[in-house]
């Protein structure tokens, strides 16, 4: 399944208020996909979604689920009346992690983790690429070896 997949497509996301699962909520937006999402309760995330024209329900309930194509929910949620909506409607539900590889399948991605450094680490590669002056890409490499071989230090 690719993200092109979702366009025309009513996506609903459980959990939607969490920094992470509005942020994908936002970018499914911004590429033309029909977003909706639920959460347990309202925070400063709601408006940047309604903002955004996302409408967020606030509660979970098997209605609203009613009429969506496909479900993805945060990690953070449990035992769901709206997943179990959805089993018993046979719409395809996803936790989170599929989301992002849905959106990262056809893009260059470098991914910084660990628990000290993160922003060090962002903030140099940012300014690396910034000094290198790489404005598009050609993502066509096998590998990140390929990339810096190509693109660094040629």
């Amino acid at each position: 399944m690719k993200l092109l997949n979702l366009i025309n497509k009513k996506v609903h996301i459980i959990g939607i208020n969490g920094i992470g699962m509005s942020a994908l909520a936002v970018y499914l937006k911004k590429n033309k996909i029909d977003v909706s999402g639920s959460d347990i309760a309202s925070n400063s995330n709601t408006k940047i979604l309604e903002k955004n024209g996302i409408p967020v329900q606030i509660g979970h309930k098997p209605s609203n689920v009613k009429g969506k194509d496909m479900i993805f929910y945060s990690t953070a949620i449990k035992d769901n009346p709206e997943i179990d909506a959805a089993k018993k409607s046979n719409i395809p539900f996803y936790n989170r992690s599929k989301l992002l590889q849905l959106i990262c399948n056809d893009k260059f991605t470098i991914v910084v983790t660990g628990s000290h450094g993160k922003n060090y680490y962002h903030f140099n590669a940012r300014s690396s690429f910034s000094l290198l002056r790489i404005k598009s890409y050609n993502y066509n490499w096998r590998n990140y070896e390929q990339f810096w071989a190509e693109y660094i230090f040629n």
